[in-house]
């Protein structure tokens, strides 16, 4: 009987202790610190303009979530997700957006915000220039006034900066090693081509002087070149059709690269 009440008294105090360890362990439980999803050290960059409204994805602390901003260069606001805010860009320059949980934690994101650019580098040129009735020499002669129509030689780079949506101000640096450039602006527009495949019209006005490119695969004009993705295609015809008569295309050919910043 000794025995029994002893191992009864000894399940008890098991339970108990086990009951008081697992309430402890409830009371040290804590919400993982709250953070921002893609942030470095509490900074993000975001690019303006954005037609369409973006979203930026909070992480730990408690739900719901509060989101602010004072700067006029950003509008931030809790609609769609309960873990994420969004946001809509108004210009370029530095914010701070202050985001707290339901417990009264806050964390502030610095927010650089910045003009969306694009590089590409120029690796090769190439002219088309067709005509039945052309001699070789006419031929000749007329590629080498396309190459050299060219504002940007082999190793130059174009800049475009998107201060709107599909334009903006383009940089153009003729050579490889330089500091020296051209400005301008540019638009990109859409047009089909004669298989109504679409392509995109890069529409430059450079110091007076207006360039249409045509983006578009690269089919090298001798077969032993080496097949790259994309192309700067200027159509030259109305420019050399007085003084070649007989020609019936003629393009310049860019093949480019994106370039990192």
């Amino acid at each position: 009987m000794n025995v029994k009440m002893h191992l009864n008294h000894l399940y008890a105090l098991i339970v108990g202790i086990g009951i008081c360890v697992g309430l402890s362990g409830c009371d040290n439980e804590k919400e993982p610190p709250l953070q921002i999803m893609g942030a470095e050290d509490n900074h993000l960059t975001l690019y303006h303009p954005n037609e369409e409204e973006g979203c930026v994805t909070i992480d730990g602390g408690a739900r719901p979530y509060s989101v602010s901003c004072e700067s006029a260069l950003l509008d931030v606001y809790m609609e769609k997700w309960p873990n994420a805010f969004n946001y809509q860009t108004r210009g370029v320059g530095h914010a701070q957006v202050k985001v707290t949980d339901a417990l009264g934690q806050s964390i502030y994101v610095d927010i650089d915000i910045r003009y969306r650019e694009q590089h590409y580098e120029v690796i090769q040129h190439d002219v088309v220039v067709e005509g039945d009735q052309m001699t070789i020499a006419a031929q000749t002669e007329l590629k080498e006034k396309a190459l050299a129509s060219i504002p940007v030689k082999e190793g130059g780079l174009y800049s475009f900066i998107y201060t709107e949506n599909l334009a903006g101000t383009v940089y153009l640096y003729p050579h490889k090693v330089s500091s020296f450039r051209h400005e301008g602006t540019f638009r990109i527009t859409t047009e089909e081509l004669e298989n109504n495949r679409p392509v995109s019209v890069y529409n430059l006005m450079v110091e007076d002087q207006q360039y249409k490119f045509i983006m578009n695969k690269y089919v090298p004009s001798k077969m032993a070149d080496i097949i790259v993705p994309v192309a700067l295609y200027e159509d030259l015809l109305e420019q050399f059709k007085p003084a070649y008569p007989e020609v019936g295309k003629v393009y310049s050919i860019q093949v480019i690269q994106p370039k990192a910043e």
